[in-house]
């Protein structure tokens, strides 16, 4: 079983790992946690889409990457996005989901222009 267990894990890449990191770390939010959590959470939610966003570009779905962008824009900690915490909350549910299935669908993603061929 143990062996099984790392076998599933092996085909999963450090992006993949950290998106799950991310979509626990983004349900965490729900708890009242000390504001430098929030920020923590903040930077690495960026570092991660922007990740996604270089992903979708190599693959040529602009649609992707320009959403990936959008939330690592939302989530930026420099010139914060004031919104309040009903908001975010929404926010970190909608993006922690989209973490928790991008590694099991990344490999069927195709450019837009490849599906409109098909």
């Amino acid at each position: 079983m143990i062996k099984s267990i790392k076998d599933m894990f092996r085909k999963f890449s450090a992006l993949d790992i950290a998106s799950f990191i991310l979509a626990v770390a983004l349900l965490l939010c729900f708890a009242d946690l000390p504001y430098g959590y929030y920020t923590i959470v903040r930077i690495f939610a960026t570092i991660v889409m922007c990740l996604w966003a270089a992903i979708f570009y190599s693959k040529g779905n602009k649609t992707l990457m320009m959403i990936a962008i959008g939330i690592a824009i939302l989530f930026q900690p420099f010139f914060k996005i004031v919104l309040d915490k009903d908001s975010w909350l929404v926010v970190d549910v909608v993006v922690a989901l989209a973490m928790l299935i991008l590694p099991f669908v990344k490999d069927k993603i195709k450019a837009k222009e490849e599906n409109d061929a098909n």
